[in-house]
């Protein structure tokens, strides 16, 4: 697969695809272009905001009164300048005729790259887009090819499918059915071994924190990381929660502490009492687990997030331990949980 293309590439093979290729094949399809255009010059100029009319190469003369551009090597004063000796466009200024005009100004430079500047395209549904790689697009080196790319896309179009008689959908569930059965199987070991890496539990049979509990373990077992991460925190989040209606905590701090995020509640219910030093360090490593993936800083790879799915739901584990375990209020004693006595 070729590399992923960038923003300013992109955009630049949607304003060739957009515009140039159609005003190109127009040209030939009417007989006022004999041969291929190469493209060295390219004007986009728009009288309003409909299609804009294009020009290429010699058709530009007279159309602008300065371009300033970044110099592929030492040019002396007055020189004339070729492609080859532009390395970046930083700014173009149209004639007085056309100040105030929309345009995209197309030049190509140094080893068949191309750079863009442009002005006024607000109009355009993508034109923050412009704004964005509006650097990119004038010194990065955008490439011009026919070549077709792959791209990775992933498709899911099972309901499509289910459509027709009541026969014709129940013959689709059933070949879906076997889809299904067919990846468990072939998942079945590794979602075993990821299973015996989890703690024991054992928690009060609630419909709160049991639910939400299993579910951040499921997506571990799945291979579903980034959930079991996103999912651990929520967790996390929703004990603390549940520590403060326990114990009834005023209802004016209840409010703010619920409304807070997991970092902001940590030192607040440590405060109240409801949870240890240590308790709180767990917490805390919890939540930088959590941002590290939810406000990456730098790529992230599969096997980093893996590993820290993991460390996640194991301090989740260890957390529940002294929070809402069963064995922080009970002991087992001849078969039976007993309350555990006042020491």
């Amino acid at each position: 697969m070729l590399p992923q293309k960038t923003p300013a590439q992109l955009l630049f093979e949607r304003i060739i695809r957009t515009w140039v290729f159609p005003e190109i094949q127009k040209r030939v399809d009417t007989s006022r272009q004999e041969g291929p255009i190469h493209l060295r010059l390219g004007l986009l100029l728009w009288e309003s905001s409909n299609d804009p009319i294009i020009y290429f190469n010699d058709e530009i003369d007279g159309m602008m009164e300065t371009i300033k551009f970044k110099a592929a090597r030492s040019l002396e004063k007055d020189e004339s300048v070729g492609h080859a000796d532009i390395r970046g466009i930083e700014r173009i200024k149209l004639n007085k005729k056309y100040w105030g005009k929309s345009y995209i100004f197309i030049c190509q430079g140094e080893n068949e790259r191309y750079f863009i500047a442009f002005g006024k395209l607000g109009f355009l549904n993508d034109g923050n887009q412009f704004k964005l790689s509006k650097k990119a697009l004038g010194y990065e080196g955008l490439q011009l090819t026919s070549e077709e790319r792959f791209l990775n896309v992933y498709i899911d179009l099972h309901k499509n499918h289910y459509t027709g008689t009541p026969a014709q959908k129940r013959a689709v569930t059933l070949w879906l059915k076997r889809l299904k059965i067919d990846e468990i199987k072939r998942t079945a070991v590794d979602k075993v071994k990821r299973h015996l890496r989890l703690p024991a539990l054992m928690i009060p049979d609630d419909d709160e924190i049991r639910p939400l509990l299993l579910e951040a373990r499921n997506t571990y077992i799945d291979g579903h990381f980034f959930s079991c991460i996103a999912s651990t925190a929520t967790v996390a989040d929703r004990i603390c929660n549940n520590l403060i209606e326990r114990y009834e905590i005023d209802k004016s701090i209840r409010k703010q502490i619920i409304q807070a995020t997991l970092g902001q509640k940590i030192s607040r219910v440590k405060s109240l009492g409801l949870i240890t030093s240590k308790q709180a360090t767990v917490l805390k490593s919890i939540n930088i687990i959590r941002n590290k993936h939810i406000h990456p800083k730098r790529p992230i790879t599969e096997l980093s997030m893996k590993r820290d799915a993991l460390k996640a739901i194991s301090l989740l584990h260890e957390f529940i331990e002294n929070t809402v375990s069963i064995f922080r209020d009970y002991t087992i004693e001849d078969g039976r949980f007993v309350p555990k006595p006042i020491s």
